[in-house]
């Protein structure tokens, strides 16, 4: 049909009452962005006022399918410290339930694994050296799966605690305080355990996600506290962090007055 004779184009995907889109064009672009943009296209044109329509066309079926893509994810984090085990672990996403075979490449180079069909690269007792950038793809029989987004493993000299006091180290008997542990540099996966005074507390349990409360203050909390972290199996532990001394005394003068 020749557009140059009035005509406008309408034009219908899925279903014949879908929102319509109007050309003056006798052809519709498609960006094909997901699977979602294939299915089934119809047109039919119309001119004049009151509108007069031609039929609907035939429809036309557009098949779209995504090719596998491989995706990389690291336990325990990107950011580990020597000693850590990592694990790198290949999905294929959209690769349905076939077994797949992995390549593992390491920047620019094939990385040297053992067995390069394994889908879990394990480094124990990680070092420096094992830092860079690292990919993988999947194939099966003669099929091969888009190459996964590198992912940038650092590896960062032994992991520090390190312990800070909120609001403050001197307290009355009945005030509360809260300690809190951080790893300098990295915050995934990390539980805590509690010291005073060099004894491990026997509810550390209070320190999950790495602050420890004191609720109400007592006497017998007056020590010297320290933190440690750990994470992984088998478990990482990070050194000891500096000393917090908490004093606590007895219940300010104020409170019976």
């Amino acid at each position: 049909m020749n557009p140059a004779t009035g005509w406008d184009f309408y034009w219908y995907k899925h279903t014949l009452n879908s929102e319509t889109k109007k050309k003056k064009t006798d052809y519709y672009r498609v960006k094909i962005d997901s699977v979602s943009d294939g299915g089934q296209y119809w047109c039919r044109a119309g001119r004049g006022k009151p509108v007069y329509y031609t039929q609907y066309s035939d429809a036309l079926w557009v098949n779209v399918t995504v090719s596998p893509k491989a995706v990389v994810t690291v336990r325990p984090d990107e950011r580990v410290f020597r000693g850590e085990t990592v694990a790198l672990r290949c999905d294929i996403k959209w690769g349905g339930d076939t077994e797949w075979t992995y390549r593992w490449e390491r920047e620019r180079t094939n990385y040297k694994h053992n067995s390069v069909s394994t889908q879990e690269l394990n480094i124990s007792s990680v070092e420096d050296f094992h830092s860079g950038k690292y990919s993988c793809r999947g194939q099966k029989n003669t099929q091969y799966s888009q190459r996964s987004d590198a992912v940038t493993l650092n590896v960062s000299a032994e992991a520090q605690a390190a312990v800070r006091v909120s609001p403050q180290p001197w307290l009355n008997e009945g005030d509360s305080v809260t300690l809190i542990c951080e790893v300098t540099g990295s915050s995934t996966g990390w539980t805590f355990s509690w010291f005073r005074d060099d004894d491990r507390l026997s509810d550390s349990s209070r320190g999950a996600g790495g602050s420890y409360t004191l609720s109400p203050a007592a006497l017998q909390h007056t020590g010297v506290y320290t933190c440690r972290a750990e994470r992984g199996r088998p478990a990482y532990y990070t050194k000891n962090s500096s000393t917090q001394t908490l004093w606590i005394t007895g219940e300010s003068v104020s409170q019976h007055l």
